[in-house]
């Protein structure tokens, strides 16, 4: 039995996304499970497991899960990199049996709300061969540490989480850039210094020729 998680926070109204931690064994190895879920809501909070939901509701929900050796994906890497254009995440799978898709979610904190960025369908459905994906979130706040999460959607709509992993999103640096523009700029550096060497021993020529004339 799972107890305890409860957000405590006014709620708009809206659609959520409310996560919680399954305990280790409560999926067999192997197989497929089903799992009861009450979920209770009241505008007073402060409920508990069990007890009366004054001014609220109680409803109940049965999902299924899976243990670790039936993920529909395996993952091989998942990051994400601060850019010019936002915050790039990239993501490459070994296999793909059985999924439908991917969805990012970000968030200001480790252990905050998390908003979805964008979804991605599968590149290699049913597949044992895997494939790299790459997505761009242009609406991250610059200046600002963002973590993102990856789910993993299987056909039969069980949800793998991945992550998080976390950015410090910021602008490049003008310093760097300029260092870079010359760099590539490889002869511009060195025309610049022919230019000036020979204005210099054009004028030391000049003022040589000029003291000849007055002598």
């Amino acid at each position: 039995t799972i107890t305890g998680t409860a957000i405590s926070t006014p709620l708009a109204t809206g659609n959520y996304t409310v996560y919680f931690d399954i305990p280790a064994g409560a999926c067999p190895t192997g197989q497929t499970t089903d799992i009861e879920t009450r979920v209770r809501l009241s505008s007073t909070g402060g409920l508990t497991s069990t007890g009366l939901a004054n001014d609220g509701e109680v409803e109940d929900y049965i999902f299924q899960c899976k243990d670790s050796m039936s993920f529909a994906v395996t993952l091989a890497g998942f990051m994400a990199e601060s850019t010019a254009t936002g915050v790039q995440v990239t993501w490459e799978t070994v296999s793909e049996q059985d999924n439908a898709g991917f969805i990012v979610t970000r968030s200001s904190s480790a252990d905050g709300e998390r908003v979805q960025v964008t979804q991605v369908a599968s590149l290699a459905a049913g597949s044992n061969q895997g494939a790299s994906y790459t997505i761009t979130d242009s609406e991250a706040t610059l200046g600002q540490t963002w973590w993102y999460w990856l789910e993993d959607v299987a056909l039969d709509g069980t949800v793998t989480l991945h992550g998080p992993v976390s950015v410090l999103h910021q602008a490049p640096s003008a310093v760097t850039l300029g260092l870079l523009q010359a760099g590539n700029n490889s002869t511009a550096l060195p025309l610049a210094l022919v230019l000036v060497v020979g204005a210099v021993l054009l004028l030391t020529l000049l003022g040589w020729r000029w003291g000849l004339r007055r002598s």
